[in-house]
């Protein structure tokens, strides 16, 4: 509901600096970030049209009396797309190969810093078991045999998957604000690149039932508390963390 009453009410340009002051309030959590989101924030409710929508507004405004509690412990990283983009892919690729898989990524400050955890998810000792929902389920542990960084100088395959992965956000950048004359976006609009992505891509809609989105509940483990408990038990898979 507030994605797409914010921007009716209160402008897309300041919507967009609000969701871009609250990801750097969350990666460096200092006093500043932390001051500026709320500026925003309160930039919103000065310019929202609709007198009601304010009130929504200050439920975000009531947390500055306790966000300094809230940020506490939270990984500065933890709103880096990367992480569960990877885990993603992993599960993608271990469904097409089974017997298992060695990655190379490029450089990644975020990826290296939770390697461990991945050697982890990726401990082939364990049992095999699915965790999840519906279309969300996923098999664990991931089949990754190996993780390891490098520059795209140094591999072509790093050079064409950094292609493809900026065709595709430009592509949807333009499907976001729906684009009608740009000529990049029109020709890659002709290539179906919706077909490169998974099942679990996160887009905004207006599905709201379990049948629309695929959400039917047909059994399952909890992802969060078995994925714990699988960590838990996990010993990291040394061709990663070495």
């Amino acid at each position: 509901m507030w994605f797409y009453c914010m921007p009716a009410f209160c402008g897309q340009d300041r919507v967009q600096a609000m969701y871009e002051s609250f990801v750097n309030m969350v990666k460096e959590q200092s006093e500043e970030s932390i001051s500026l989101f709320y500026q925003s924030v309160e930039v919103l409710k000065e310019n929202s049209i609709n007198e009601d929508f304010k009130e929504d507004l200050n439920l975000i405004l009531h947390t500055r009396n306790y966000v300094h509690d809230a940020l506490n412990g939270i990984d500065k990283t933890s709103l880096d797309p990367s992480i569960p983009a990877l885990l993603s892919q992993c599960v993608s690729w271990g469904n097409v190969h089974p017997k298992g898989f060695y990655i190379i990524h490029d450089d990644s400050h975020s990826i290296e810093k939770q390697k461990v955890m991945f050697s982890q998810f990726m401990d082939w000792i364990q049992s095999s078991i699915e965790l999840g929902y519906d279309r969300r389920k996923f098999k664990l542990p991931l089949r990754g045999k190996g993780l390891k960084f490098s520059s795209s100088e140094s591999h072509p395959q790093l050079q064409v998957a950094d292609i493809i992965a900026s065709s595709m956000a430009y592509w949807a950048d333009g499907v976001a604000r729906g684009e009608k004359e740009d000529c990049l976006f029109l020709e890659l609009n002709k290539l179906n690149l919706d077909k490169l992505t998974t099942n679990n891509k996160i887009w905004p809609t207006r599905n709201v039932t379990p049948s629309d989105l695929g959400t039917v509940h047909d059994g399952g483990l909890n992802a969060a508390n078995h994925g714990a408990y699988f960590l838990m038990k996990a010993k990291a898979n040394a061709e990663i963390t070495t």
